[in-house]
């Protein structure tokens, strides 16, 4: 294994570790979760399915980041969910006047600011991980099918 493969390897590794988390700490608390979504503005309205979009959106990242077959899908949506997720920290903190928080576990100890500056590693880490994978050709009957020798 190459350095640039350990690096995208290590990287995805910590991705599957921060979403494998937030699934969990979420479900577990999904109350707690969905309350502080009633209590944003973004998503007073629809609290109840973005909790459970959310949840589910970061364990089926968590399962395309695990095989290798679909790991570049799951580096490209978890480097938008953490864009999504960073951007609406900031709209949060810049306008609005409550500050709800729905994490859960550790990340609900950190300040808002301290949770964008974490959000913005992990975008680091994420993009590291797209510009250093490198998915392999499929093999089998669709290798042969793209990859055939003219006749």
């Amino acid at each position: 294994m190459n350095k640039k493969h350990l690096v995208a390897e290590f990287s995805i590794a910590l991705l599957i570790l921060l979403f494998g988390y937030t699934a969990i700490s979420k479900a577990i608390d999904i109350r707690v979760f969905r309350h502080a979504l009633a209590e944003s503005p973004v998503t007073q309205h629809g609290a109840a399915v973005a909790a459970w979009l959310t949840i589910s959106a970061e364990a089926a990242i968590v399962l395309l980041l695990f095989f290798s077959t679909t790991r570049r899908t799951g580096l490209y949506l978890s480097f938008a969910m953490l864009s999504f997720f960073t951007l609406y920290l900031l709209c949060m903190v810049l306008f609005a006047a409550h500050l709800p928080c729905g994490c859960g576990g550790v990340m609900s100890k950190m300040s808002w600011k301290q949770h964008i500056l974490f959000n913005l590693f992990f975008l680091i880490v994420n993009g590291v991980a797209i510009w250093q994978w490198r998915t392999p050709y499929p093999t089998g009957k669709i290798n042969k099918l793209f990859h055939a020798a003219p006749s």
